[in-house]
């Protein structure tokens, strides 16, 4: 479960409760252990795999296109550090472990939830159940988390209401409604004491005290005191954050001092990625570049509106391409669902199938499902 994104509660669906239908990318108290064992260390060697689905079975494709794990798992996410959950069972009622990339079970399935692996631990769930939202979207309640090592070892029992995976050494988690951080070993290193909190990025984390946004460092001391109605972590060294004011045009972009440097203007924004911020202001969609001005405008609002490897995914005539950062089309709009670029992939869908793109928009993997 990442808290890497703006995962506030009533804009974003918190990673830890919505699953997928496919239960996979895309298409579809108590006591506390440390092992002495602990199993964290990552393999210096990883290749990029990517899940697929065939006859209605997962497995993982590598980046040309060549079946690496056969497909034979319910549900299979992307993998991490080497590692990837994969889950046994049949519609809702999925059990989760992990394989290498050799496809050897590595971690039997036996929880009930389980996200990706980050610094050597990942956050799993015993206990909780699925519960159908619509023919497409399931919300995952109940349970209990905790984190476990690369051999499925628990480092933390699960004692937690909600658990997200590491970021620079620290894991928000979620106790009688509140949130704090927890190092590796399971210890609070800041309270829960926060309405939200974001993981952190840049040394700073977003979190949430009554009404207000704030940011701290990884010490829990607040260095830019609580005062704007929504934020955004930071990136590329600025924060999207929005105001209070009579109109929705109220987000801007501050620095890590608190400073105010792109005026709050704008009716949505996102985070900087490869230099260039989604962003809308009366009636005009786009990127802006680090001073505020528009690099890039579509015509439309865009699909995935940040930069990877590139190229930003556009909706345009009720399709989904991609441009480049000059804002020209390099891949047609074509596709029903699209994803990020990610290791010079993308994952695609239309008519219900999912396939994978490379750079130039040549599918390697062939629409499936």
């Amino acid at each position: 479960m990442d808290r890497s994104t703006n995962a506030k509660p009533g804009r974003r669906a918190v990673v830890a409760a919505l699953v997928a239908l496919a239960g996979a990318v895309g298409c579809g108290g108590g006591g506390q252990t440390r092992l002495a064992t602990a199993n964290r260390a990552v393999p210096k060697e990883l290749r990029a795999l990517f899940p697929v689905v065939k006859d209605g079975k997962w497995g993982y494709i590598d980046k040309s296109g060549e079946i690496a794990i056969a497909p034979r798992f319910a549900a299979a996410r992307a993998f991490s550090e080497g590692l990837a959950a994969v889950a046994t069972g049949a519609g809702d009622n999925l059990t989760w472990g992990y394989v290498d990339q050799t496809g050897k079970l590595v971690v039997n399935p036996r929880f009930d939830e389980a996200a990706e692996f980050q610094s050597g631990l990942a956050s799993v769930n015993v206990g909780g159940r699925t519960q159908r939202l619509s023919a497409t979207r399931a919300v995952f309640r109940g349970g209990k988390y905790g984190y476990i090592d690369r051999s499925g070892k628990y480092i933390v029992e699960p004692k937690y209401d909600r658990a997200w995976s590491f970021s620079e050494g620290l894991a928000v988690v979620n106790v009688g409604g509140k949130d704090g951080f927890i190092d590796a070993s399971g210890s609070f290193v800041i309270e829960p004491r926060f309405d939200f909190a974001g993981a952190f990025r840049e040394g700073l984390a977003h979190v949430k005290v009554g009404d207000n946004y704030g940011y701290i460092n990884s010490k829990g001391d607040m260095v830019i005191e609580p005062q704007f109605s929504d934020a955004w972590h930071f990136s590329e060294g600025l924060a999207a954050v929005k105001t209070r004011g009579p109109s929705g045009n109220n987000w801007g972009y501050i620095d890590k001092s608190g400073k105010v440097v792109i005026e709050p203007r704008l009716a949505r924004t996102m985070s900087f990625s490869e230099g260039l911020a989604y962003a809308e202001v009366a009636g005009t969609t786009g990127f802006i570049d680090r001073a505020g001005r528009f690099a890039i405008t579509v015509a439309n609002k865009l699909g995935l509106p940040v930069f990877s490897d590139g190229l930003a995914c556009v909706w345009i005539g009720g399709k989904y391409g991609y441009v480049d950062p000059a804002g020209d089309i390099a891949i047609r709009p074509q596709f029903d669902e699209a994803s990020a670029f990610s290791g010079g992939l993308a994952r695609v869908t239309t008519a219900g199938k999912c396939g994978y793109i490379d750079t130039t928009g040549a599918y390697v993997w062939e629409p499936t499902r």
